[in-house]
């Protein structure tokens, strides 16, 4: 298992709401868990704060993801192990999150 380092700036919210449904997961494809989750801190308050994250390239699946207040999901990827693309990579996401 070849383990990688990446820092990333913890996600940012304005509000309860919103910090909870805010996040950076870690997402073992392999086991199909979540392996990690960053959560939302108030920035307002505390001003920006980064994180430095251990994974493995070929089973970590790392993403921020936010639910709108319509309900629509927002995704954004920060590492996609090789054998999976972007549209399958998307597919699980919305899966482990209930939509779909």
């Amino acid at each position: 298992m070849t383990t990688m380092r990446m820092r990333i700036k913890r996600p940012c919210c304005n509000s309860i709401r919103t910090c909870n449904v805010t996040a950076v997961y870690i997402y073992d494809i392999v086991e199909d868990v979540e392996a990690d989750r960053i959560e939302a801190i108030r920035c307002y308050r505390l001003g920006e704060h980064y994180v430095d994250i251990e994974y493995d390239p070929e089973r970590h699946l790392i993403y921020y993801f936010y639910v709108s207040n319509r309900g629509n999901p927002y995704i954004s990827f920060y590492h996609i192990p090789p054998q999976l693309g972007e549209e399958e990579a998307r597919r699980i996401v919305l899966a482990h999150h209930g939509f779909i």
